[in-house]
């Protein structure tokens, strides 16, 4: 599913939902996004990998925790609320 995005800046965000092992990789390039819907986070991880390699994004990706109501937010249309954020270098460094 691609669809508008607000902003043109390329990133990739592993959404995870309290409670829940379901991730949403959202990644954003060129102003469009796209929404993988993944099974765990390891899954996730491993595509949110994969799309930062083959679009060339640097920071590798972050991970953000979506408050139970809001996990379908990149859906629709980023609308959501965000609870926080987590850069991967932060989780990987302890």
């Amino acid at each position: 599913m691609l669809s508008s995005a607000t902003d043109s800046i390329d990133q990739i965000t592993v959404l995870r939902r309290h409670g829940s092992p379901e991730c949403n990789v959202v990644v954003t390039v060129r102003g469009r996004q796209m929404v993988l819907k993944c099974r765990h986070f390891k899954q996730a991880a491993k595509w949110a990998g994969i799309e930062a390699k083959s679009y060339k994004i640097l920071n590798e990706f972050s991970v953000e925790w979506a408050a139970p109501n809001n996990f379908d937010a990149a859906s629709d249309g980023g609308k959501g609320k965000i609870i926080s954020t987590v850069c991967l270098e932060r989780m990987l460094s302890g």
